[in-house]
């Protein structure tokens, strides 16, 4: 399922909020012993128990439009939930061209009051299904006859855990943001040296003629791509955005 919008501001209040459909009542994908997934800098896998932990009142899980929150490192943000039991799972994604914040929004209905399981037995639901209440929200923030087109929201079962999904977040990127692969000197490099001369805290690592040797030295073992890295003013990121390079 996917669900795209296109949002007019015919009021004369700004518009700071919108929130794709609410879908409640899953019952399926593990129930109470689901897993998720979440994108990560370095791994991922379905290592958090869902729903046990859900606290019993709406709460925002917030994600940015990327792999990493917080960080524009990608501009997609995705959850996946998987059922080991039967080997399935479901994936939960926005895509998006343009990086934006958002929010996961999701909390557990209905649920228990009191104690520390929030998740009620079949009994205490009466036959009631129980499970994640979910939506996706963006935050426009536009004027009075201003409009705002969302991304893709997607909604995927598929069978097998997060590997079978994770793809479609760079499938996006690679149609959207197409790559020169024409004569290109890098692509043709397997192994690169790459290496910090001068740190944020004011340690100098190494000077100009240092790095100058290291190269070298990296040449004699078929290292032939260099990658210099805290060569502006004031170290690695001292002043980022802004980059001159350091003189000494």
């Amino acid at each position: 399922m996917r669900f795209r919008a296109r949002l007019t501001n015919k009021t004369d209040y700004p518009v700071s909020e919108f929130w794709f459909p609410r879908i409640g009542g899953w019952t399926g994908f593990g129930g109470r012993d689901a897993l998720l997934a979440l994108p990560g800098y370095q791994s991922c896998a379905h290592d958090v128990s869902l729903f046990p932990s859900v606290p019993r009142r709406p709460w925002a899980r917030r994600r940015s439009g990327g792999v990493q929150p917080g960080l524009p490192r990608h501009r997609d943000a995705w959850w996946d939930i998987f059922d080991a039991a039967h080997d399935s799972g479901l994936y939960l994604g926005y895509h998006d061209k343009t990086f934006r914040y958002s929010t996961f929004h999701t909390y557990l209905f209905p649920d228990a009051a009191g104690g520390t399981d929030a998740w009620l037995t079949s009994e205490q639901a009466a036959g009631a299904p129980v499970g994640l209440v979910f939506s996706h929200v963006r935050y426009p923030f536009i004027k009075s006859g201003e409009v705002f087109e969302t991304g893709e929201f997607i909604i995927r079962a598929h069978q097998g855990d997060w590997h079978q999904v994770s793809v479609l977040p760079q499938m996006v990127s690679l149609s959207t943001f197409l790559l020169d692969k024409s004569g290109s000197w890098l692509r043709r490099q397997s192994t690169w040296f790459s290496s910090i001369i001068y740190q944020p805290e004011d340690r100098i690592v190494a000077d100009y003629k240092t790095y100058d040797q290291w190269t070298k030295d990296a040449e004699e073992y078929g290292i032939k791509c260099h990658e210099l890295i805290g060569w502006n003013k004031g170290g690695l990121e001292r002043d980022y955005p802004a980059y001159y390079p350091e003189p000494n």
